[in-house]
């Protein structure tokens, strides 16, 4: 288990690394001048080169690479270019809208996702199964930003119910009551998600129901709600926490559509405004923080496989 640890972590090491070099300099090819956007169309020459200066736009790429790295070896981001303040700072004022935003679709993910996956493959071949089939495709092929202004038509403008946008902070005000404001980006961003993790579910747990296990089983009288969650879920369940696993931290990185369709302050808006700002420190930082996120996730879905089913081991 340890070795295996450590190959994995010096696998996760060699990525970053890669992402680091890539992060860099792939964001170099935007066109645009940073200093330009920041000061704005009626900066002068000499204001923009003083900026310039200033940030260390002007020096050497190989040069501004070994500063960034030496500055992250240190867990410092550097400065953003837009909002003149650490790029930490800027950050770590997003992640709790994005943190609440993706706990929340993965709630909605998952109550209906696998629920909807293990009934269609109980009622396989029924009216159903077909219909929740049919529901799943339609999940998927929605686009999530016409889903998100229906929800708001209809929840927000005609009923009333929810409010259409902004978030005002939890962890701030303590306010529990505003976690109102994620219900239906969550639902908009969950919707995709738990279409595929059903047909995933069904999938899967149609393999399971046909071993001799299953049968064995029902052959011993037991019930089967006990047959279907105990003998057939579990023995289902990795290829379900697999996509899980990686559907966590694409949640985490892909809401910059939903965040924007519903003004939302996280981490997907802030990636919109750093593009259109040529905020190179801050695009930086997110492409670092959402390539751990993703490899971090896979890490520890892999380790939850030997919890869920002990067949496996790590050696």
């Amino acid at each position: 288990m340890a070795r295996y640890m450590l190959k994995r972590i010096a696998g996760v090491l060699v990525t970053a690394v890669v992402v680091l070099v890539i992060a860099f300099f792939l964001i170099r090819l935007i066109p645009g001048d940073p200093a330009g956007v920041a000061l704005g169309p009626e900066a002068t020459p000499e204001r923009i080169n003083e900026f310039r200066e200033q940030m260390g736009l002007n020096q050497p790429l190989p040069v501004q690479f070994g500063i960034f790295v030496g500055r992250l070896l240190h867990g410092d981001f550097g400065t953003s270019i837009f909002f003149r303040q650490p790029v930490s700072q800027v950050i770590l004022s997003r992640v709790e809208t994005t943190f609440w935003l993706t706990c929340a679709a993965l709630l909605v993910t998952l109550l209906i996702g696998v629920p909807l996956g293990v009934i269609a493959a109980v009622k396989r071949g029924t009216w159903i199964d077909q219909l929740l089939l049919l529901a799943a495709l339609v999940g998927v092929s929605l686009p999530s930003f016409w889903l998100g202004l229906l929800l708001i038509l209809l929840f927000a403008v005609d009923l009333r119910w929810l409010p259409s946008s902004g978030f005002p902070s939890v962890f701030l005000t303590g306010q529990i009551a505003n976690l109102r404001y994620i219900i239906l980006p969550a639902v908009t961003l969950g919707v995709a998600e738990c279409a595929l993790l059903a047909r995933l579910t069904r999938s899967s747990m149609l393999d399971v129901l046909r071993t001799d296990y299953i049968t064995t089983a029902r052959a011993k009288g037991l019930k089967e709600s006990r047959i279907i969650i105990k003998h057939g879920l579990r023995n289902a369940a990795i290829p379900i926490v697999t996509v899980i696993g990686f559907t966590i931290a694409k949640l985490f990185a892909g809401a910059v559509v939903t965040e924007t369709v519903f003004a939302l302050p996280g981490i997907g808006r802030l990636a919109i405004e750093a593009i259109l700002s040529r905020d190179y420190p801050v695009i930086q930082a997110l492409m670092v923080v959402v390539a751990l996120t993703y490899l971090v996730f896979n890490l520890l879905t892999d380790l939850v496989y030997a919890v869920i089913d002990p067949r496996v081991s790590y050696r």
